[in-house]
């Protein structure tokens, strides 16, 4: 384990010295890997099949491989540079897009570079009523990637908030469609505005201020 609590793994060591170069190279390929430069205790037989000596040698500055798994990387997602877009991609009511475009783009960043080489950020998730929402503008591409996570989540957060409407003389908390396919969801009624007020904080409490 380390400081964080995350589970640590040896990868499997190479049998012979001149294999090193090659274990690095082929290790590094996987997910999430992180090279450590130290000492390790190895068997005397691992490097020489013909001895079976229990005895343990001293390997100076030998390759360490700490595995850490994919979801414990802080990495932002990765957004497309410069995508084909949909012809009137940006002069289309959300309503009228087919559900083929909804599902590759709905809620999806991706990043068009400017005359500039700065990198816009938009995103098509409801912030227009008939285009994309402008999100940002980073001066590079992995800037952008953390802009759009960050940006993104920031918006989602809001949109996914539920909110009360009057319905027949009650207060109805509902949660607005989150794509333009799908309708309005009805999460509880009361009689007075001081109920529903009352279940929104009790189960949707405002994110506290990290000041």
């Amino acid at each position: 384990m380390d400081g964080g609590g995350r589970e640590l793994r040896h990868a499997a060591i190479p049998p012979s010295l001149e294999s090193v170069s090659n274990w690095i190279v082929e290790s590094n390929k996987g997910d999430g890997f992180i090279f450590l430069v130290g000492q390790l205790q190895v068997p005397a037989r691992s490097l020489d099949e013909g001895s079976c000596r229990p005895r343990q040698i001293q390997l100076p500055f030998w390759p360490v491989l700490w595995h850490f798994p994919s979801y414990q990387r802080t990495l932002p997602s990765r957004i497309p540079p410069d995508p084909k877009l949909p012809k009137a991609f940006d002069a289309t009511p959300n309503e009228a897009r087919s559900k083929a475009q909804l599902d590759q783009w709905w809620d999806r960043p991706y990043g068009l570079t400017r005359p500039d080489g700065r990198i816009e950020v938009r995103c098509l998730n409801g912030g227009a009523w008939d285009r994309s929402t402008h999100l940002g503008v980073a001066d590079d591409y992995d800037g952008a990637c953390a802009l759009a996570e960050a940006k993104q989540a920031e918006w989602l957060r809001f949109r996914e908030r539920p909110c009360t409407c009057l319905d027949e003389g009650r207060v109805t908390v509902v949660r607005q469609p989150q794509r333009p396919d799908e309708e309005m969801l009805e999460l509880a009624s009361f009689a007075t505005a001081e109920a529903a007020t009352e279940y929104l904080r009790a189960n949707f409490p405002e994110p506290s201020s990290s000041r």
